[in-house]
């Protein structure tokens, strides 16, 4: 079978969507740039393959699925995915020139067992795994007298280190979609399921988690209902300060429909790709927003994807879909972007907020 690939380009605007249908497209839309490394300043330490005179990175992630990078003549970021598994969904986040890609198979599990550094692009290719098949080094905690079992595909050296291969990727891969297929997050310290006991999984030498920040902090919790106005699973969601997005950003799964964050005072927009699993096994993504949020005090707010409207496009001559694409930024006060993409293989129903655009 021949990999379809997608592709992701800057776009300007605050939603923009396209789905592909003829058999040889490929999806275009929207990162611009979590971090301030620049895909030029990595293209001169890490190898890259030049193309059309452009520096491109490969890299596989944990999940075996392939990520090229490059960049567009205006010096912004470009994704192009390979999918290691058919019918395949991911989140492409970028901030400034850093590009994270996020299988949606694992969103269920970011932050918690799985580090974000584990699908950070740019950090992989500075760490030189960039265009070679050698093995991601991993770094893996768990909890007090837990059992330490390897996830399947995993490897442990002789010297204690942890790495996948390729090859075991792809084994990983296969567990994480088995568990997304069941439309639930299993408790990672629940004996005999895939994460049980581990705490984190992340890149070799990934920091933990930055501490809270300073000063007095307020408990903003988000639940998260699907369009069935069931607790969300399965997916996680981006919370950022438009007042200053150097002074918060991060991502999170939901648990039982809730995740929480402690953060100080200020503005901030919350948004999430929200999974709806159906009774005939389908499954569906709503892209939710809350543009602004203020937060002075202990602060609930909801995700309700009930509210989105289907995202559809028409034409002459239709065909089956072969890829869709979704695409949400917020600018913070002083200009800078952040903005995810929500990029399927195959035909997944996308919705977006009412009025989107």
């Amino acid at each position: 079978m021949r990999n379809r690939w997608i592709v992701v380009l800057p776009a300007v605007g605050l939603m923009t969507g396209l789905l592909a249908t003829a058999p040889q497209a490929m999806a275009r839309t929207a990162p611009r740039g979590m971090a301030q490394a620049a895909p030029q300043g990595i293209a001169r330490t890490s190898g890259g393959t030049s193309v059309h005179g452009r520096t491109v990175h490969t890299v596989t992630l944990v999940t075996g699925d392939r990520v090229a990078l490059t960049e567009t003549p205006q010096g912004r970021p470009q994704v192009t995915i390979v999918p290691a598994t058919k019918g395949a969904a991911f989140q492409v986040m970028t901030l400034r020139n850093q590009v994270y890609v996020v299988p949606q198979s694992a969103a269920g599990n970011l932050g918690s067992p799985l580090d974000l550094s584990l699908f950070d692009v740019t950090r992989l290719i500075a760490d030189g795994y960039a265009n070679t098949g050698k093995p991601l080094r991993l770094s893996i905690s768990y909890a007090p007298g837990a059992r330490h079992r390897l996830p399947p595909g995993f490897s442990r050296a002789r010297n204690g280190s942890v790495s996948v291969s390729r090859s075991g990727s792809r084994q990983f891969s296969g567990a994480l979609a088995a568990l997304a297929r069941a439309g639930r997050r299993y408790a990672s310290t629940a004996s005999g399921q895939l994460f049980a006991g581990v705490t984190r999984i992340s890149l070799a030498g990934a920091a933990p988690k930055a501490p809270s920040p300073p000063g007095r902090l307020y408990t903003l919790t988000v639940k998260g209902l699907d369009r069935l106005g069931r607790p969300v699973n399965g997916t996680f969601a981006d919370v950022m300060s438009v007042d200053n997005v150097n002074n918060f950003l991060a991502d999170q799964s939901f648990y039982q429909g809730v995740l929480k964050y402690s953060l100080p005072a200020g503005n901030y927009t919350i948004a999430s790709f929200i999974p709806t699993f159906e009774a005939n096994g389908t499954v569906d993504y709503s892209l939710v927003v809350l543009p602004q949020v203020s937060v002075s005090h202990d602060t609930v707010v909801v995700l309700d994807a009930s509210k989105a409207s289907r995202f559809q496009v028409s034409t002459p001559r239709p065909s089956s879909t072969v890829t869709a694409q979704l695409h949400w930024q917020r600018n913070d006060a002083s200009g800078v972007p952040f903005s995810s993409d929500f990029v399927s293989f195959g035909a997944i129903a996308l919705y977006q907020p009412a009025g989107g655009r």
